[in-house]
């Protein structure tokens, strides 16, 4: 970085300007306000899934249908929490998410059958 004598200065100026504004302004024009919304989405959403022991095997046998494997008899300890940036984002391993695709063995065995 470049020696600035007036650096402090307008950093001080700077954050002056910023104590001014809203919170709630000063969260959104930084775009601070969407990711800690987003965040706070994907928290509520991932401590609201539960499934009981029946729906998962429910599930899982439907997942694994035609695969010609039989599935798991239940979903790994933190599955969802393993797979929550990838659920954001929309895509796992470079492909559009699919809950199917990211819970089939292949997903888990790190691309490996």
């Amino acid at each position: 970085m470049l020696p600035s004598p007036d650096l402090e200065a307008d950093l001080q100026a700077a954050l002056v300007e910023l104590a001014s504004q809203p919170l709630a302004v000063l969260l959104h024009q930084n775009g601070i306000l969407r990711n800690l919304a987003r965040d706070l989405l994907m928290k509520r959403l991932l401590d609201s899934v539960q499934f009981t022991a029946t729906e998962q095997v429910l599930v899982l046998s439907k997942l694994w249908d035609g695969l010609g494997e039989d599935p798991p008899q239940q979903l790994p300890a933190g599955w969802l929490e393993a797979m929550a940036p990838e659920i954001s984002s929309g895509f796992i391993n470079g492909s559009k998410f699919s809950m199917a695709s990211a819970l089939k063995p292949t997903f888990w065995n790190g691309g490996r059958r």
